[in-house]
């Protein structure tokens, strides 16, 4: 196989291509930018999904104006608020999610067409760092496509991808963001501290959480604020071991984890097969040295050239 066989793959392959090998998809989900904050977070949490389209209120047909994320939610409110000032006014989750719109949110170029070539959605996802985009088609309703459908397609296929598969884990830690720091958070902090966090390290959506030890015990995410209405904003002052146990069980907050040995191959499979948005990657003594997300395994497999050079 040559080393480019990534590049003849994507190259001959349209977003059609990639949808026909997706599961069927029930009716699009997505909210008008008059739905409140809260229901935009229930939306995320009943639909098990990390952000969602929105569309101008009472447009027909719908006009969608872009993605909110966990993450826009998560940074629209620890930005303008403190704990405190949440509990005593629970109304702010009230709010429109159209505000979420004067912050940071994936507006421009939210969709491509079906018939575009697999690389205009393997750049959105990978280079122009968005989560999900809008598929549009003469033939049928809109479809979301995310990076974990596109990253499941490239893994049924991965026998055509060439030698990228074989550079090891550690070369893909982190390489969208060109910074190798792992961003951590002592696990006796409260789950409050550790959105606090997350919400000044664009743009990261996640932190490890450790031991006293320095040993990786959990993860904590944007994603894990998904479902927070004016009941459970008490729960963000309890410490993020409790926090996340409320949300994912006993069994539910354990990281996936890779080594040093892991190749691009595993870590795909891992990806997949754990449903991760991320991968940890762990010393023997199970100190984080890196991470592995979603993004940076599809921005390895389109930049495959540098990697192998």
């Amino acid at each position: 196989m040559t080393a480019h066989n990534i590049r003849t793959f994507i190259a001959r392959k349209t977003v059609d291509d990639l949808v026909s090998e997706l599961k069927p998809q029930s009716d699009l989900v997505d909210v008008a930018s008059s739905e409140t904050l809260e229901i935009v977070f229930d939306t995320l949490l009943a639909n098990d999904i990390l952000s969602v389209p929105v569309y101008k209120e009472n447009s027909q047909p719908k006009e969608y104006i872009g993605f909110v994320s966990a993450l826009n939610l998560l940074r629209l409110i620890v930005n303008n608020t403190d704990l405190e000032n949440l509990k005593t006014h629970p109304d702010i989750l009230q709010q429109p999610v159209s505000v979420a719109f004067e912050d940071r949110m994936e507006k421009a170029e939210m969709s491509v067409k079906s018939t575009d070539p697999l690389s205009s959605i393997m750049n959105r996802l990978s280079r122009d760092r968005f989560h999900r985009v809008l598929v549009t088609s003469d033939h049928r309703e809109p479809i979301v496509v995310s990076q974990r459908d596109l990253l499941r397609y490239f893994h049924s296929h991965n026998h055509e991808l060439g030698k990228v598969l074989d550079v090891s884990a550690s070369n893909i830690t982190m390489v969208a963001v060109g910074d190798r720091t792992v961003q951590s958070i002592n696990f006796r902090h409260t789950a409050w501290d550790a959105f606090t966090r997350i919400a000044s390290l664009n743009p990261l959506s996640a932190i490890a959480v450790l031991d006293d030890d320095d040993g990786l015990v959990a993860e904590i995410s944007a994603g894990d604020l998904r479902g927070l209405n004016g009941k459970r904003i008490p729960d963000l002052n309890s410490p993020i071991i409790t926090f996340l146990k409320g949300t994912h069980g006993d069994d539910g907050i354990l990281p996936l984890i890779c080594h040093k040995r892991f190749t691009l191959q595993q870590v795909m499979a891992a990806l997949v097969l754990g449903q991760g948005h991320r991968i940890w990657l762990c010393n023997p003594d199970d100190t984080v040295e890196g991470v592995v997300t979603l993004t940076d395994v599809l921005v390895a497999l389109n930049d495959d050239a540098a990697l192998l050079q």
